[in-house]
């Protein structure tokens, strides 16, 4: 029906309905929620995200994936500290539970990784071979969904080279949670159970 909808107002020259009924400040996962975004990276691929670790514990991965258990790591890690993970992982400083961080892992092909703009990685060799496509709110690791988040995401982008290849909100259709890559005009929901906590309408 929305695609119809869409159709029917892009022929009368207007603009296409959006598919969702709102755009929210965030989406929460507690631990059994997760989105495959079917993004899988390459070498000049990276991640920019906005997001909030709502509880501490050895590892929660809100954006991630690992292809085996050589060191094929494409993610960003909360444990002790934040991790940005290029193949190996590097620590890259402390943070506190319940505050915004914005975070760059190999962004727009930089070459570096940042934390709320501040340069905390430069070493970013080819990275090893991924197959598989990187989830929210968890890691997919060789496959699986491992590692969940309990913490919420405001905003993802994914890039490859130069260019921005998803940017992805959180909105909802009635109550339920989805993210929408504005990009594509796709809606991606969860492949865990239960639903996402969902913010406020923007």
């Amino acid at each position: 029906m929305i695609g119809l909808i869409n159709r029917r107002r892009a022929a009368q020259g207007g603009s296409p309905a959006l598919p969702y009924d709102a755009e929210v400040e965030y989406l929460q996962s507690n631990d059994i929620q997760y989105i495959d975004t079917g993004f899988v990276p390459d070498d000049t691929s990276g991640i920019y995200i906005k997001c909030v670790c709502i509880k501490t514990r050895n590892n929660a991965i809100p954006v991630g994936v690992r292809e085996n258990t050589s060191d094929t790591r494409f993610m960003i890690n909360f444990s002790n500290t934040i991790e940005l993970s290029w193949n190996t992982y590097l620590s890259c400083g402390l943070y506190s539970t319940d505050l915004d961080y914005e975070i760059e892992n190999n962004f727009l092909n930089s070459r570096l990784g940042k934390v709320d703009g501040e340069v905390k990685r430069t070493n970013y060799p080819t990275l090893n071979n991924i197959t598989k496509s990187v989830y929210l709110f968890a890691l997919n690791q060789y496959g699986h969904a491992n590692i969940f988040f309990y913490g919420r995401i405001k905003a993802v982008k994914f890039s490859r080279g130069n260019s921005v290849v998803m940017d992805l909100i959180p909105v909802r259709i009635g109550q339920t949670g989805y993210m929408y890559d504005r990009i594509s005009g796709q809606l991606f929901g969860n492949s865990g159970t239960g639903n996402f906590i969902i913010g406020n309408d923007k």
